[in-house]
């Protein structure tokens, strides 16, 4: 009998041994189908620490009094994963600056795979989101946003993006991580003062080491405009460790008409200290429109501070500044800021082939003008390139080597630039498509959105069940009849040698 025993145990092992580890997961979602789960979780009536998942594209334009998801009293701290479907019919005003957007304040979570669509409301206020409002960390945490679309047009006073509006990391002193992967911005953001960004607003993980904000992948095609620190995919990145802007690409009219401004406004970002640019791409007119104090334009970046590494770009957008002083098609210029004699400011393997000049200059004129930097005092320029339309002048103070278009278009290797010297750049489409930039200040088109004939029936609300556990029930069904299966070969065998 014992031997019995111990036969069907190896045998249940052995059976057991080549089941999926979902077999054994116990990750639980909650299922959303309906405006009113929506709202449960504006309301906090819902957790927001639980794991969701969107089963259809939803309207939450019947919800009279909408909020945003997570706050200063509870932080959305969970997964949240769209699986491909629009939250549209949003109307968020912001009640107060601590986090505004669909998602309020989120610490520790992951968005990813959503679509908004809608309208959020930040006028007088800061820390503005189409998706989110505000990041903030947790000890050893980490937050992901990946895959995330924003049709939503953004208002704010400062702090304001199409993504997020704030990444800000320095509360305490502990180790953080977020990334802001392959998300896009297609609403119109509009800031009221400064760090307006198509994809974030400012982003500063400051404070501790071991804290690190990676933005890849992302794509703004909405018009953004504030008074300064405008960027099509960040406004502002200010850091005292690496962080990194990568693989970017801006087709939005970038712009500051307010009167004062001081400039700062850059096709990628707006102004950085402490972070690198690089493989991005700008296809958009990036312009200062007004009369400014002072002003830095650039096709890739506005201002650079200390510690900053700006290569492997490529402008392709036409760069305008008024004032004519402190325009380039890679960067505006530099600024010193006290740190020591060396700042680290480096400008290398950056191509630039869209038109700079002051406003209405046709022969653009000025100073502080250059096909790759506008002002340069301490910023160290090596191999970058530039391509000068027909009939142009280069500019007295220009950096870099002049090619032609015929040069161009034998770098140009399957997409992507390369020179001679081995830096792979920024990738470049064909040609530069302005039918990608959405510059209207109307509602977005929804013509498109992802149809909801086929959607699952929403009557039933929101629903708790473990997918992994649904998924594998047919193999726990085939394992235990498998068990009593060989079981039974087993005693049988035993009694016919007996």
């Amino acid at each position: 009998m014992i031997k019995r025993i111990v036969s069907l145990f190896l045998v249940a092992l052995l059976v057991m041994s080549f089941l999926p580890l979902c077999v054994f997961a116990d990750e639980t979602w909650v299922e959303l189908k309906t405006a009113a789960d929506i709202e449960k979780l504006m309301k906090q009536e819902s957790s927001l620490t639980a794991n969701y998942k969107l089963m259809n594209d939803i309207d939450i334009s019947g919800i009279a009094s909408q909020a945003p998801i997570g706050n200063t009293t509870a932080k959305f701290a969970g997964i949240f994963d769209g699986q491909g479907h629009t939250i549209k019919g949003i109307n968020i005003t912001a009640a107060d600056g601590n986090g505004t957007g669909f998602f309020g304040i989120i610490a520790n979570a992951t968005i990813k795979n959503l679509t908004v669509e809608g309208t959020i409301n930040g006028a007088g206020q800061q820390r503005i989101g189409g998706l989110v409002g505000s990041l903030q960390p947790v000890e050893n945490g980490t937050a992901l946003i990946e895959h995330c679309t924003n049709k939503c047009n953004v208002t704010g006073k400062t702090r304001t993006g199409g993504i997020l509006g704030i990444g800000i990391l320095n509360v305490g002193e502990f180790a953080f991580s977020a990334v802001i992967k392959n998300c896009t911005n297609e609403g119109k953001i509009t800031g009221e003062v400064d760090r307006i960004g198509g994809v974030a607003g400012s982003l500063s993980p400051t404070g501790a080491k071991n804290r690190t904000m990676v933005v890849t992948g992302c794509v703004n095609k909405g018009e953004v405009t504030g008074k300064q620190i405008v960027g099509g995919i960040v406004g502002n990145a200010d850091t005292s460790q690496p962080n990194v802007v990568e693989n970017c690409i801006n087709y939005g009219y970038i712009h500051s008409d307010i009167a004062g401004s001081t400039g700062m406004i850059g096709g990628v970002i707006g102004r950085m200290c402490g972070w690198d640019v690089k493989g991005c791409t700008n296809n958009g007119k990036v312009e200062l429109t007004v009369a400014a104090t002072s002003s830095l334009v650039g096709g890739i970046v506005g201002r650079v501070d200390a510690n900053c590494t700006v290569s492997d770009n490529l402008n392709n957008g036409e760069i305008v500044d008024v004032t004519g002083n402190g325009i380039g098609g890679i960067v505006g210029g530099d600024d010193k800021t006290g740190s020591g004699t060396v700042d680290n400011e480096f400008v290398c393997n950056n191509f630039n082939k869209g038109i700079v000049k002051a406003a209405g200059d046709a022969t653009k004129t000025g100073t502080g003008i250059g096909e790759i930097l506008g002002i340069n005092t301490i910023c160290a320029p090596v191999n970058n390139y530039y391509a000068l339309p027909a009939n142009a002048t280069v500019h007295a103070g220009t950096t870099g080597t002049a090619y032609t278009e015929a040069d161009f278009a034998k770098l140009n290797v399957n997409g992507v630039w390369k020179t001679a010297s081995n830096p792979v750049l920024g990738k470049e489409e064909t040609s530069v498509d302005t039918s990608e930039a959405v510059v209207t200040t109307d509602a977005p088109d929804t013509t498109n959105a992802p149809a909801t004939t086929n959607a699952p029936v929403t009557t039933d609300g929101a629903s708790e069940q473990n997918p992994q556990t649904g998924d594998c029930s047919v193999l726990l069904a085939i394992a235990a009849v498998s068990v009593i299966a060989l079981g039974a070969v087993v005693v049988v065998k035993k009694q016919s040698v007996r």
